[in-house]
């Protein structure tokens, strides 16, 4: 086959119905002991998280978002730092069916305020080094 003939035949294959943390994640899973993040701080510890460590951990986060009303639909704020639950966060509000907003733990107040108010989060999920700041303009959200 030609290039002429891959350019007209090609067609997506996009399925109906597709949850990354669900269809991919939940997927890999399968394998307990499949690696999928090592990680280390600045003071040298580590850690190894397995896809299966995503897949529960995110399930119980997306139980927790729902119980909370989050639903399908719904922006949710991200403000951690890039440790592990960053990434259950992230991938348990997908699995919940909401729309994800990553924003990078160094947020002032005003600047959660615009994002919440721009967005229409209903929630923020956030670390007790951010508290402060995300309590600051909880009323204004």
């Amino acid at each position: 086959m030609n290039y002429d003939e891959v350019y007209r035949s090609f067609q997506w294959r996009v399925p109906e119905h597709f949850n990354f943390s669900v269809d991919v994640i939940d997927r890999l899973a399968a394998d307990r002991g499949r690696a999928a993040l090592y990680w280390e701080d600045e003071a040298g510890r580590e850690a190894r998280y397995t896809f299966w460590d995503f897949s529960n951990q995110s399930s119980r986060f997306a139980n927790v978002l729902r119980g909370l009303g989050v639903r399908r639909g719904d922006p949710v704020m991200i403000v951690l730092p890039r440790v592990f639950e960053w990434f259950v966060a992230f991938l348990g509000a997908l699995k919940a069916g909401a729309l994800v907003i990553p924003c990078t733990a160094s947020l002032r107040a005003k600047d959660i305020r615009y994002r919440a108010q721009h967005s229409g989060a209903r929630a923020i999920v956030t670390a007790p080094e951010s508290i402060a700041e995300v309590d600051a303009v909880r009323g204004e959200c």
